[in-house]
């Protein structure tokens, strides 16, 4: 059960923009994240619906549309910032939102069918309005369950607190501690240490990738460029260069890092000099201009 103390914006729900409720929503945090992790190599549980999967897959959907609307241009996270307004701009934005589209009617159809079955405790403590969505148990079509679960969690205090892991090898659905929904994350929501970890070190190997190619093409022409006195045999200035681009390799470790060995202990052979050798000469051309016109 989520405690909620929240406004229930007219816009959906025919209420006064001022007006407030303070409601109690029906939210088992444990049952959702059971739902949104579930693999389909797994079998469905046994007390669950047979629209399970299909839920699952609505309800993914709606909550990565949903964790969006937190993400900045930057690449951060910021759950504190995740609102209904951002997703419905996205939606109707340019470019291919399905995902935010599908929430925004998700509101909207939620809105337009009332949806809502509000009782009143029967006991002597305050008052508080108990929010229950009518027909919101296991046996609702797939859509129509997964509409009322996202509505129910938006509405409810975990809405800034449902994260999804950044690892793309893990994507697992969370929750965020109390105090953490506040935080900006510069590079993203990670359900553990491990992920985090695994994570930057993927992001490195990747940057070191990308480095690897204009590196190595850069050292062959500065070699061909102190060799341009003599006359040239492409196929054995390639053999002559390929120990020495070698040795770099292995003594740069961000290089070394992100290539695997060949069986003869080398980095690159001739045929990796073959492939990039147009660009090895237009560099070569490159640098002799640089060095032409300095003064």
């Amino acid at each position: 059960m989520v405690v909620l103390f929240t406004n229930l914006c007219y816009l959906y729900f025919g209420l006064d923009e001022h007006a407030h409720l303070d409601v109690k929503l029906d939210l088992d945090s444990t049952e959702l994240l059971e739902l949104l992790n579930w693999s389909p190599s797994q079998p469905i549980p046994p007390d669950k619906s047979k629209h399970w999967h299909g839920t699952q897959q609505n309800l993914r959907k709606y909550v990565d549309a949903w964790l969006r609307s937190g993400l900045r241009s930057d690449g951060s996270e910021a759950p504190k910032e995740r609102c209904v307004d951002r997703v419905v701009s996205a939606a109707f934005g340019p470019g291919d939102n399905f995902d935010e589209l599908m929430f925004a009617n998700s509101f909207s159809s939620f809105a337009n069918a009332r949806a809502l079955k509000i009782t009143f405790p029967n006991s002597a403590e305050d008052p508080l309005v108990q929010l229950v969505l009518k027909d919101s148990g296991p046996s609702q079509p797939a859509n129509q369950r997964a509409t009322s679960l996202i509505v129910t969690l938006v509405l409810s205090d975990l809405r800034h607190r449902i994260a999804k892991c950044r690892y793309e090898k893990c994507n697992r659905y969370f929750f965020l501690r109390e105090k953490a929904q506040k935080k900006i994350y510069v590079r993203g929501l990670f359900c553990s240490l491990n992920c985090n970890r695994a994570a930057s070190a993927a992001r490195l190997t990747k940057i070191r990738r990308c480095d690897f190619k204009p590196t190595v093409v850069e050292w062959a022409a500065d070699l061909l460029r102190q060799n341009e006195s003599e006359p040239r045999d492409d196929e054995a200035a390639k053999r002559e260069m390929l120990p020495k681009l070698n040795e770099r390799i292995r003594k740069n470790k961000n290089l070394a890092t992100t290539r695997k060995l060949n069986h003869d202990g080398t980095y690159i052979a001739v045929n990796w000099l073959s492939r990039h050798w147009e660009e090895i000469q237009a560099k070569e051309k490159e640098m002799n201009s640089f060095k032409c016109n300095t003064p």
